[in-house]
């Protein structure tokens, strides 16, 4: 299971911080199939910080909508 360590504080506080900041956090997999969701208490903690899901997106389809969104 590759869920993010949310028992890890000083990580938590540091994603936490960058969501405040505006840093746009992407929650992805690095399974080739499948898809992330906030069913679980990590998906879930992160998307009401305000993390996006990317459920079934692939590493380079992450990258090219995030590179058009940023180019706008």
């Amino acid at each position: 299971m590759g869920n993010i360590p949310t028992k890890n504080v000083k990580f938590m506080e540091l994603l936490e911080k960058a969501i405040a900041d505006d840093v746009l956090i992407v929650i992805m997999t690095q399974c080739y199939q499948g898809e992330v969701n906030d069913v679980y208490e990590t998906g879930r903690y992160l998307v009401e910080k305000g993390a996006v899901l990317a459920y079934d997106m692939t590493m380079e389809c992450i990258f090219a909508k995030l590179s058009y969104l940023i180019g706008k």
